[in-house]
């Protein structure tokens, strides 16, 4: 969403357009689109600096950093390019501080002949409350 901001002054002053773009801006208003983004940037992306606004101060993501590490191993060996998506993100547990979200992870893996397939992965994320919700923490289940 694109936002303007114009400032004016009258009697021969001072006016100036200043154009913003809200999109950038993340989206920490509840544990699943926060969790959403966080996996976007990481996963497809693959943009650490992106997926770091969504992360608590005191995070446990080691299984989430092998995860990205082994899906880097296998394209560099197969020279492919492997995406992944969510489904069935569902929030298990939660208080006015912390949630737990638990989601399926799919890697589409390219195959020959322009097909593709797929690996369906379980995760379970904690989210906590800090100047919005973050990713603190995440395993494999």
């Amino acid at each position: 969403m694109l936002g303007i901001v114009v400032v004016g002054c009258l009697g021969g002053g001072i006016t100036a357009f200043v154009l913003y773009n809200k999109a950038a801006e993340p989206d920490r208003g509840n544990p699943t689109a926060t969790l959403r983004q966080y996996l976007d940037a990481r996963y497809n992306s693959r943009d650490a600096g992106r997926a770091s606004v969504f992360v608590c101060s005191s995070p446990k993501l080691a299984a989430m950093d092998q995860a990205i590490s082994d899906v880097e191993r296998r394209e560099q060996k197969d020279q492919i390019r492997i995406r992944m998506f969510t489904t069935e993100m569902s929030i298990t547990t939660s208080t006015s501080k912390t949630a737990t979200v638990r989601t399926k992870i799919t890697y589409e893996i390219p195959e020959e002949g322009g097909r593709s397939s797929g690996e369906v992965y379980n995760w379970e994320f904690g989210m906590t409350l800090e100047s919005g919700w973050r990713v603190c923490s995440a395993s494999q289940v």
